[in-house]
């Protein structure tokens, strides 16, 4: 906790404290060569009509058994033996809470799919006999799945703010929940269906024929998939996160002056920014909701034309924050910078961030093969130099002071309210460019390898969106004490 004392001079000090504390060689090295493994299988099979296809799912049911068993054992030594498994400096992580909300979010809704998947696959282990024993391992996948994500999410929860020690016991229990999770992302895409006809012979043909799966899963299987994996995705975040440190500046806050302060409320400013923020954001939902429901030429070409518009407002505005940044006072520029999970780590965010212009340059050359720069290649090069501004923006904002943050509200919230509402996009595309043969990023070749970029998007928009919630968070709290200060101009105040 921070050293206060208020007896003398009525404020409290804030020490930084800083810990090098990063996950082990072990668990990044195994969960690259699973996924890497994962990914030739399924590039160079059909997982799905390869004779013996039962094992697929009693290998990653195995799997959610033995993860289910460690977290459990987890949680108990942790509460039991503090001393052993946790470190004694202080965690204090502010994006926490948010992240847990969007992961109980996405947890109960991939427990709802898990739970009617399993009464599906138990009512065909009943109607289709030719292929019981399939549909009973399905069924038994799909609950211990369920059982797995409630437990995981609780234990999550209750350890999240923790620093754990990386004892060999906890790096084995991490290295098997962590593939657990990477294995599960793989194989749902692998399984991944349209619905298909009572007429096909395919091991799926009861169960998307039943009135449980006609009626409630086909309609809203593309987002309980996208649930599903950023369900996965998230929880390894958080995972990793454990065993990251702080590193904080030191702020002095008067006491006396806060007492008198009112609670946190959001500011007129913060209400008129997002009102504008939102505002912009207006004609992409409605043409995106209008072309998931019509799909015509008209809606596709508006809603390339709205995509290149919006990125180009966001290259702007970028642009606008590089200004103000450029007339900051050099004395508000620090060297170290804070991170207090894996969603706030500038390698992870390189790295990407690296994924998404990837993604968008194999788009652009793709449609430069074909002999045309149309506007589907525009809106890639648009995206492309969006994301590489934002990135640098944001790594190059993090070196500035909180309190330099106030002149730049505008941008942030801006920024803010844009990579939400584009990350939520991206969430219902995951479906589409999973069984995509027609997909403008690699073609009807390497999905796997398609997907996994596209993960890179998605997360690169959410952990973007988590610097902007950061950087609002702390100007916040800065706005609170020094309402009408600014000590970031050049030519200014000076200390």
């Amino acid at each position: 906790m921070p050293r206060c004392d208020t007896s003398i001079l009525g404020s409290c000090e804030v020490s930084t404290r800083r810990s090098h504390n990063f996950p082990s060689i072990l668990i990044s090295t195994s969960l690259m060569a699973a996924t890497a493994v994962v990914i030739y299988m399924y590039e160079t099979t059909k997982l799905y009509d390869i004779a013996g296809y039962i094992l697929l799912p009693v290998l990653v049911l195995m799997m959610y058994l033995a993860s289910v068993i460690f977290w459990i054992s987890l949680c108990v030594l942790v509460k039991t033996q503090p001393r052993s498994y946790r470190t004694t400096s202080p965690k204090e992580k502010s994006v926490i809470n948010l992240v847990l909300i969007f992961l109980w979010i996405l947890g109960l809704g991939a427990i709802f799919y898990s739970i009617l998947n399993t009464i599906v696959y138990v009512q065909c282990s009943f109607e289709d006999l030719s292929t019981r024993k399939t549909h009973i391992t399905n069924s038994a996948y799909r609950a211990i799945q369920a059982v797995f994500t409630i437990v995981q999410t609780i234990v999550l929860s209750s350890i999240s703010k923790l620093n754990l020690r990386r004892t060999k016991l906890i790096q084995c229990f991490f290295v098997v929940i962590l593939l657990t999770n990477t294995s599960a992302w793989i194989y749902n895409i692998s399984i991944i269906q349209k619905p298909i006809s009572l007429n096909s012979t395919h091991v799926f043909r009861c169960y998307w024929n039943t009135q449980t799966a006609t009626k409630l899963i086909s309609p809203i299987h593309p987002i309980m998939f996208a649930i599903e994996q950023e369900y996965n995705f998230l929880s390894v975040c958080v995972i990793v996160s454990l065993f990251f440190g702080n590193n904080w500046d030191t702020v002095k806050f008067d006491f006396t002056e806060r007492q008198h302060r009112p609670s946190w409320k959001p500011s007129g400013r913060f209400v008129t920014y997002s009102i504008v923020s939102f505002i912009f954001q207006i004609p992409s939902v409605v043409i995106f909701v209008l072309r998931k429901t019509y799909n015509n030429q008209t809606l596709s070409n508006a809603w390339e034309q709205t995509t290149m518009f919006r990125n180009s407002t966001l290259l702007l505005i970028i642009w606008y924050g590089f200004h103000i940044l450029r007339r900051m006072d050099r004395g508000s520029y620090r060297k170290n910078v804070e991170f207090d999970s894996f969603l706030d780590n500038d390698v992870v965010y390189i790295i990407c961030a690296s994924g998404t212009i990837m993604y968008a340059a194999l788009g652009v050359a793709e449609h430069n093969h074909r002999g045309s720069f149309d506007e589907k290649a525009m809106k890639y090069s648009l995206f492309m130099i969006e994301t590489f501004y934002q990135t640098i923006f944001l790594l190059y904002l993090k070196r500035f002071e909180r309190k330099c943050y106030t002149k730049l509200y505008f941008v942030i919230i801006f920024l803010l309210f844009s990579n939400m509402i584009t990350w939520i996009f991206f969430q219902f595309w995951i479906y589409d460019i999973s069984y995509s043969n027609t997909n403008e990023v690699l073609g009807p070749l390497y999905p796997a390898a398609r997907q996994t970029l596209y993960i890179f998007i998605c997360f690169y928009r959410f952990q973007s969106f988590i610097y902007l919630f950061k950087f609002y968070k702390q100007e916040e709290n800065i706005y609170q004490f020094f309402p009408t200060k600014s000590h970031c101009e050049k030519h200014k105040e000076k200390p």
